[in-house]
């Protein structure tokens, strides 16, 4: 696994190849396999849960990385709770970097100050970035007007998230990709019993998938039971 700033890792199996193929989404997946940062130096993936920024920011990383060139991918969600120092030095990759889930910090003026500043200075240096939010950069309700204004420097896509079968179709090739057979009666009683978003859905899966490995069972109703028992 390619280590990352702060030794945060890149997370296995978020590539291109893995990244469930929606057509509204085709442009921007295309977009980021080439070098958009000798075109674009800045752009925003806009999207809510589960719509798969964070994976494509991470497939983009590796990529970058293959190629030989360096580059990082930051997730605030992991690491906010360190403070602005993560950002520390990212204005100084040769390449590119990955800023994802930005709006967990809008609206906090430390963090504003310190995104604004970071921005500026990739600009100065020539740094690109690949930003992420829920949101539309324009929708955002920054305390800074500048910081509102760095973030529509570059394009914005907006990310199309997976629709439930969809995201079961994803659950099924990520357990196949595991070596886990999941047959089609279970998965049934998964989308039955589980919210069927993607977020929910890999949550379960990493279950299952430590659960069968450490009882040496098969992946059934009766093991999804055990695990997950009813509640109320």
């Amino acid at each position: 696994m390619k280590q990352l700033s702060l030794n945060i890792g890149l997370l296995d199996g978020f590539e291109f190849a893995s990244f469930y193929p929606v057509p509204e989404n085709q442009e921007i997946v295309a977009l980021l396999q080439t070098d958009f940062w000798r075109v674009f130096p800045q752009i925003f993936l806009a999207g809510e849960l589960g719509s798969g920024k964070s994976h494509l920011l991470q497939a983009t990383c590796y990529r970058i990385q293959e190629q030989g060139f360096n580059a990082s991918y930051i997730s605030l969600r992991q690491l906010e709770r360190y403070g602005v120092r993560v950002l520390e030095g990212l204005d100084h990759q040769p390449v590119v970097f990955m800023l994802d889930d930005i709006d967990l910090v809008i609206g906090d003026l430390v963090w504003e100050t310190a995104l604004m500043h970071l921005l500026n200075r990739c600009r100065a240096h020539q740094q690109s970035v690949v930003l992420s939010g829920q949101f539309d950069p324009h929708e955002l309700a920054c305390n800074l007007p500048d910081l509102a204004s760095r973030l529509v420097w570059g394009p914005t896509f907006s990310l199309k998230a997976l629709s439930a079968q969809q995201a079961l179709d994803v659950f099924k090739r990520r357990a196949k990709q595991r070596g886990l057979d999941i047959p089609d009666a279970v998965l049934a009683h998964i989308s039955k019993r589980f919210a069927p978003n993607i977020q929910t859905l890999m949550q379960i899966l990493d279950k299952l998938d430590r659960a069968s490995l450490d009882k040496g069972r098969k992946i059934t109703r009766q093991l999804i039971q055990e695990i997950f028992p009813p509640t109320g």
